[in-house]
């Protein structure tokens, strides 16, 4: 090897980019960061129409009913944990959706949403009777529900980014 001209005959040495960590960066570290942001990016958009799906829901007029934990003792039905093993409502999924615990990777992302979603309508259809006032009003958000979903395509969505991931 010759050395470079203009360094007086002294031979360059090529130096490595690193990170902060000191590990080289490579072409393919940059690619798979590229990679990783933009993935950030659409799963974010995710979340951000799960939040509006829960809020066309939670604007509903019968919504008030699912907005915070069931309480046994002031609604007098001390039954209500021996049939609803696993209690969800609208306060409860908003604060997760605040605190981000979709969006994390083990958060299960926008179908463990619509899941504890659904499961707000299933507690409330299994524990009241479809002709009382909870059980009307809960059939009416799930419908509400289903179509801000739908309207979403969050469905697609998630199918196309887990054939993104695949």
């Amino acid at each position: 090897q010759s050395a470079a001209p203009g360094s007086g005959g002294k031979k360059t040495k090529k130096v490595a980019k690193r990170d902060k960590k000191g590990n080289v960066i490579t072409h393919r570290v940059l690619k798979a960061q590229e990679i990783d942001a933009i993935r950030v990016l659409r799963h974010k958009a995710l979340m951000k129409e799960c939040r509006e799906a829960l809020g066309s829901v939670r604007k509903h007029k019968y919504a008030w009913v699912f907005g915070k934990p069931v309480d046994p003792v002031a609604l007098h039905i001390p039954d209500y944990f021996d049939i609803i093993k696993e209690p969800m409502d609208f306060g409860t999924v908003k604060e997760k959706l605040d605190k981000k615990v979709y969006a994390k990777e083990d958060g299960g992302g926008p179908m463990e949403f619509a899941r504890e979603m659904r499961l707000v309508f299933d507690n409330c259809a299994t524990y009241n009777t479809a002709e009382s006032d909870a059980g009307l009003m809960g059939s009416t958000l799930r419908g509400e529900f289903e179509k801000a979903w739908l309207n979403s395509k969050l469905d697609e969505k998630v199918a196309e980014e887990d054939g993104f991931r695949a």
